[in-house]
């Protein structure tokens, strides 16, 4: 197995942990209104679909360099 094949089989399967973990979400706390002594603050919970767009991007580049690699092999 040469190297580009082994890098391929690595991305595709850090693609898959990347979908299979989904979301990212974090939660920031905001001071809303604020007299004197008297604060009030709201927590908020943010939603990001990181891991989605990274996983799909490297499970692309995974079967990219799986396919180059399979070439490489047949050639040489």
């Amino acid at each position: 197995m040469n190297k580009t094949l082994a890098g391929g089989l690595i991305l595709i399967c850090l693609g898959i942990v990347f979908l299979v973990l989904g979301n990212v979400e974090f939660r920031t706390q905001e001071e809303v209104f604020r007299l004197g002594n008297l604060s009030a603050t709201a927590t908020t919970a943010k939603t990001v679909p990181a891991f989605r767009y990274a996983g799909v991007a490297v499970l692309a580049a995974g079967f990219v360099l799986l396919v180059f690699g399979f070439r490489n092999r047949r050639k040489g």
